[in-house]
């Protein structure tokens, strides 16, 4: 870049991180309120009839962290336990908000002794959600771990409610002293009776009344499924509050052999499978993999726990089905000296200015990749004539190949040899997404360019499984390239050609 340049980025670098660095560090200091925290803490006296003697390296009843750090060490607010003189007052992190805090009537173990009864049964799966997607007649082993996170020992009984038929656990009781994880499999089987479909249904672990749900998304899709619904929540989305936005993202793969024309219902459910909220939309599926996306605000007033992103295509009678899941946690808690409105103003203008930033120097450093490729096959058209030569080669081995004996490794390595040379033949950066190269080539007069992008597409999309892709398919897929390579060979032997005559003339 130029000196001014340089010094135009170092202006708006510094103003944007002044601006940014107090509003971040400060959003960060929010407290975020759950209606499923600790409800109330309780503390017992007890009566000694020993007096303990700090300093004699045993840590005995009566001392703790606070009083006698000699013996039993420094105290650690921040370690999510609750323990020693730490209260909600010196250390809200382990203990909870004093807000929250009251004379309740205990969520586990025991009841009367209210938040410490809860404090000292309490414990997490992880992950928090389980989602599997598997064809029929086959089965996958998914590991999950539990942690203690009470004051004492714990004996968690583990069971399966809503899909006992396709899921089993490898252990229904775990003992767990403090602060231990383990370890425990969820095997999930089909079989060819299995309806193809969407699953929901929870793991559960109780101790005493205490009891805690791990929900489970369970996606059976039918062996040579010619249309492959699937549905993806974005990280940030994953977790969020009542009254803010949830994206959901739709991908439909098309294998049919035609265009189809349907209706594609987005829905948002809660734990009871009853809709909370639907919106639909008339959309067209190409061949290939289709993206959609529909953002939903969800309701202030919508309780506490976990929700499913529904989606659903109706084609020829048939229902494709897919689900994910997202949480609601509690309401946002803001500081009443400041605005949201105010909050909200800020971080668009620093978007825009980040964004504003982003777009000059991208228009400032662009380079035209296609002009230095053809650049260079105009020097070199041997080397062009010689890749395309040896692709055609390799294309020829995987058709003898797949006449054998058809699998996987055959759709990998077509798809590694024909990246290999559309990256070699137009110079690209190998680091370049399919999507990229597709955008970079429409905007190009280039030979056989609705030929090429069509191929990259099919390329790109490709499911590399032979349940998914058929072998008659993947031929077809084979031959085409192989005409496409042909129109390619025949334009760089009339670039030798041409200078083959230019150096006639000369001469």
């Amino acid at each position: 870049m130029e000196k001014n340049e340089v010094v135009l980025f170092f202006v708006l670098f510094v103003l944007f991180f002044s601006i940014a660095s107090p509003i971040f560090f400060y959003l960060n200091s929010y407290e975020y309120l759950s209606s499923e925290d600790v409800t109330s803490s309780a503390t017992a006296a007890v009566n000694l009839s020993v007096i303990p003697t700090c300093g004699d390296s045993l840590c005995e009843i009566g001392e703790d962290c606070f009083t006698c750090s000699f013996d039993c060490g420094e105290c650690i607010c921040g370690d999510t336990f609750c323990e020693g003189n730490e209260t909600c007052n010196n250390c809200p992190i382990d203990c909870g908000n004093c807000t929250d805090i009251g004379g309740g009537t205990g969520t586990g173990g025991g009841g009367g002794g209210g938040g410490s009864a809860a404090l000292d049964i309490f414990f997490e799966f992880n992950p928090k959600i389980l989602e599997v997607r598997l064809l029929q007649e086959k089965s996958t082993s998914e590991q999950i771990s539990i942690k203690n996170l009470g004051r004492k020992d714990i004996s968690v009984i583990l069971s399966v409610s809503g899909v006992e038929n396709l899921l089993r656990l490898d252990s229904q009781i775990l003992l767990l002293k403090r602060k231990e994880i383990k370890y425990f499999n969820a095997i999930i089987s089909t079989s060819e009776q299995t309806k193809s479909g969407v699953y929901f249904g929870e793991i559960i672990g109780r101790v005493d009344s205490f009891e805690e749900t791990l929900p489970v998304i369970i996606r059976i899709i039918e062996k040579g499924e010619n249309l492959i619904l699937s549905v993806n929540i974005p990280e940030e989305y994953k977790e969020i509050y009542a009254g803010e936005d949830v994206l959901g993202e739709v991908s439909i793969y098309n294998n049919l052999s035609e265009v189809v024309n349907g209706r594609l219902i987005y829905s948002i459910r809660n734990k009871s499978q009853d809709i909370v909220q639907v919106y639909d939309e008339d959309v067209v599926l190409n061949l290939g993999n289709n993206s959609f996306a529909h953002m939903f605000s969800t309701s202030p007033s919508l309780d506490s726990g976990y929700y499913f992103y529904y989606a659903n295509f109706s084609y020829n009678g048939k229902d494709y089905t897919d689900a994910s899941s997202f949480k609601i946690d509690g309401r946002l808690e803001k500081p009443s000296f400041i605005s949201s409105y105010y909050v909200l103003i800020i971080k668009i203008l620093l978007i825009l200015l980040l964004i504003s930033l982003v777009i000059y120097l991208l228009v400032k450093n662009k380079k035209n990749l296609l002009a230095i490729a053809k650049k260079k096959l105009k020097d070199t058209p041997l080397d062009y004539l010689r890749l395309i030569d040896e692709t055609v080669l390799s294309l020829k081995d995987l058709i003898t190949e797949s006449n054998v004996k058809y699998n996987e490794s055959l759709i990998d390595r077509y798809g590694k040899l024909i990246r290999t040379f559309f990256y070699s033949y137009y110079s690209y950066d190998k680091s370049l997404t399919f999507e990229e190269l597709i955008k970079s080539l429409s905007k190009q007069n280039i030979d056989h360019k609705d030929n090429t992008i069509v191929l990259i597409k099919k390329i790109g999309y490709m499911p590399y499984s032979k349940e998914l892709i058929q072998k008659d398919q993947f031929k077809k897929i084979l031959h085409e390239t192989l005409d496409l390579l042909a129109f390619y060979r025949e334009d760089v032997l009339k670039k030798i050609k041409q200078e083959q005559n230019k150096q006639k003339m000369k001469s």
